[in-house]
C-alpha cells in the first residue's frame, strides 16, 4: 500500500466530487468523504514536524472526534486512539493524518489514498508541508460558472461580489502549486466534461495507474459514494448521470446579465485571464471601467461588513423569522441582485 497520497484541490462547485467519483471507481485509488478535520489541526499546530507530545495527541484526537463532519468517516474514537497509539516515535502531525487515511481504506483492497476537501484550497502550503511526496491535481472551473453553482446553494455570501472574492482567492492559492513541477497537474473542468475518457487517462498517467474503462460508470453507483446529507440535499443530484457539455458549462452566458457578468469580471478578470477563459464586458483598458470596479469594490466591502454583522448579531431561528418579512426580503433581494 502506497503511504504518499494526493490531493484534489479546487473550489467549491468546481467539480472536485465529480472527479472524485470517478477515480474512486480504480481499482486502486480509493478517496473517502472530506476529511475536513486536516483545516483545524494545522491552524491548532502550525509546527508541522515537530514531534507531538502526550497532551497534544489527545487534542489532535478531540479535534478529530469532535469535528462535526467526521461522522462521515464512520470511524469511533476507538479506532482514532488506536491509530495514534500504533504510530512510530516521534509522532507528528502528518504520521496522525496519513495513519487515519491508511485506516480508513484498509478494507479497500485499494493502494492509494487521496483527499478532496474544498475548504482546503486554504491550506495548500500546509499540504504540501506536511506531505512533500504527494501529488495535487488542480480543477478549475470557470468562475462565473462557480458563481451561479454557489448562488443556487446560498454559499459563499449574498452577492456577486462575494462569490468573485471567493473564486478570486482559490485561484490566487492554487498559483503555489505551479511551484511544484511535476508533482502537480493542472485540470480544466470544461476539458474533463467535455473529453472524459482523454482527461482521465492524463490523470491516471499523473497517479502512475492505468486508465481503466469502468471509471466511465461512475454514475451508476454514485449514491454509495456520497454521504447520507449529501443526498439529502440534493447538492451533487447531477451526478446520476454523464457529464453534459451543454447543461454543465457556460452556464453564466445564459443565467447571468450582463452587468453580472461585468460585476464579475470587474473583480476577476485577471484571474479569468490567467486560467485562460475569455472575459466579455470588462474593459481594463477603460477609465471608466475602472471606475466602475473601484466603486463596486467599496459597494462589495460593506455588503460583507453588513454580512459578518448580520450572521454575528442574529440567530438562527431570528434570521428564520426576519426571512418571512416582506420589507427585510426586498432588501436582501436588492443585496443579492448586487
Amino acid at each position: 500500500m502506497k503511504k504518499s497520497g494526493f490531493f484534489i484541490i479546487g473550489s467549491k462547485r468546481g467539480g472536485t466530487t465529480l472527479l472524485r467519483l470517478m477515480l474512486n471507481k480504480h481499482t486502486q485509488l480509493i478517496i473517502p468523504p472530506e476529511s475536513h478535520f486536516i483545516l483545524p489541526l494545522v491552524k491548532t499546530f502550525p509546527y508541522l514536524d515537530r514531534s507531538l507530545s502526550f497532551s497534544q495527541l489527545e487534542e489532535i484526537k478531540s479535534i478529530i472526534i469532535n469535528h462535526p463532519r467526521f461522522d462521515t468517516w464512520k470511524m469511533d474514537a476507538e479506532e482514532v486512539d488506536s491509530v495514534i497509539n500504533s504510530l512510530d516515535e516521534p509522532r507528528i502531525l502528518a504520521a496522525v493524518i496519513e495513519g487515519l487515511f491508511l485506516r480508513k481504506i484498509r478494507d479497500s483492497g485499494k493502494t492509494t489514498w487521496g483527499e478532496k476537501t474544498p475548504e482546503y484550497i486554504d491550506i495548500i502550503p500546509q499540504l504540501n508541508s506536511l506531505f512533500p511526496e504527494s501529488k495535487f491535481i488542480a480543477l478549475v472551473r470557470d468562475g462565473r460558472d462557480v458563481a451561479i453553482s454557489l448562488k443556487d446553494r446560498g454559499w459563499e455570501g449574498w452577492s456577486i461580489y462575494q462569490r468573485a472574492i471567493y473564486w478570486k482567492r482559490c485561484i490566487r492559492n492554487i498559483e503555489f502549486l505551479n511551484k511544484l513541477g511535476n508533482r502537480t497537474l493542472m485540470v480544466k473542468y470544461e476539458r474533463l466534461v467535455t473529453n472524459v475518457e482523454e482527461v482521465l487517462s492524463e490523470i491516471t498517467e499523473f497517479l502512475d495507474v492505468a486508465f481503466e474503462d469502468k471509471m466511465l460508470q461512475f454514475n451508476q453507483d454514485y449514491a454509495k459514494n456520497i454521504t447520507e446529507t449529501e443526498i439529502k440535499s440534493g447538492v451533487h443530484k447531477k451526478l446520476n448521470r454523464m457529464p453534459d457539455p451543454k447543461a454543465d458549462i457556460g452556464r453564466w452566458t445564459l443565467q447571468m446579465s450582463n452587468s453580472e457578468v461585468w460585476r464579475f469580471e470587474s473583480i476577476c478578470h485577471k484571474e479569468l485571464r490567467l486560467m485562460d477563459y475569455d472575459v466579455a464586458y470588462y474593459n481594463q483598458n477603460n477609465f471608466l471601467h475602472r471606475l466602475g470596479s473601484f466603486l463596486y469594490r467599496i459597494i462589495g466591502k460593506i455588503i460583507v461588513l453588513l454580512h459578518v454583522i448580520y450572521h454575528f448579531l442574529f440567530s438562527r431561528n431570528v434570521k428564520q423569522k426576519l426571512r418571512k418579512n416582506r420589507q427585510y426580503n426586498k432588501l436582501r433581494s436588492l443585496i443579492v441582485k448586487s
